[in-house]
C-alpha cells in the first residue's frame, strides 16, 4: 500500500502543492477574519496591524525553532 501511495505521490505533485497552498491561504484568511470578527471589532487597522505583528512573531519563533533542529 506505501509503495503505491509514494508513486501516486510523485506523480501528483503539482496536484498536492495546489492543495496544500489552498489550504493554507484559507486557513490564514480564515484566522484573518475571526481576528477582524473578535480581537478588535471596531477598530480594523488595529486588527490588521495585531495580526500582522502575531504573523511576524510565529514565524520568528518557528524559524529560530527550526533552525535549532536542524
Amino acid at each position: 500500500m506505501s509503495v503505491l501511495l509514494d508513486r501516486w505521490r510523485r506523480r501528483h505533485i503539482v496536484l498536492f502543492s495546489l492543495i496544500i497552498g489552498i489550504s493554507t491561504l484559507s486557513f490564514a484568511w480564515g484566522t484573518w477574519r475571526l481576528m477582524d470578527i473578535y480581537l478588535f471589532p471596531t477598530s480594523p487597522g488595529t486588527a490588521a496591524w495585531s495580526a500582522i505583528l502575531l504573523g511576524f512573531f510565529i514565524l520568528s519563533i518557528t524559524g529560530f525553532v527550526s533552525k535549532e533542529l536542524i
